[in-house]
């Protein structure tokens, strides 16, 4: 039978193997680090305060955009919603037409937080 860690020498193996990483990351490119961070929560504490402004910033923004697309996808709802009591075809051309233009409002506000390829990227998307 092979030997089993005790709690603590998990705990400090898990650790020193995330360091690791982290070192790597930073060694790999300019904001590695911020980048692994960003999937790796625990990894925040290993940054530097340069990298965790950096951090702080991405998040921001990431977070920023998650409400953004999920306030523009409540919208879309509500509007299919309300042609599908009006009894209209949600495939139909007049339904996606009020869809599209919704999402064109939203993206021409000068509040969006999303980048020019995002915004092409959702309108695109149905």
């Amino acid at each position: 039978m092979g030997s089993k860690l005790t709690k603590d020498e998990k705990r400090e193996r898990d650790k020193s193997r995330l360091w690791e990483r982290v070192v790597e990351k930073r060694a790999a490119g300019a904001w590695g680090a911020v980048d692994y961070a960003l999937a790796r929560e625990a990894a925040y504490r290993l940054l530097t305060a340069e990298e965790k402004t950096e951090f702080n910033r991405r998040k921001a923004i990431s977070e920023e955009k998650r409400a953004f697309r999920e306030s523009l996808r409540q919208d879309i709802q509500a509007e299919l919603l309300w042609a599908l009591k009006d009894g209209e075809d949600l495939d139909g051309t007049e339904v996606q037409a009020r869809v599209r233009r919704l999402k064109m409002r939203r993206l021409n506000d000068p509040n969006t937080p999303l980048t020019l390829r995002q915004a092409q990227r959702l309108l695109r998307s149905p």
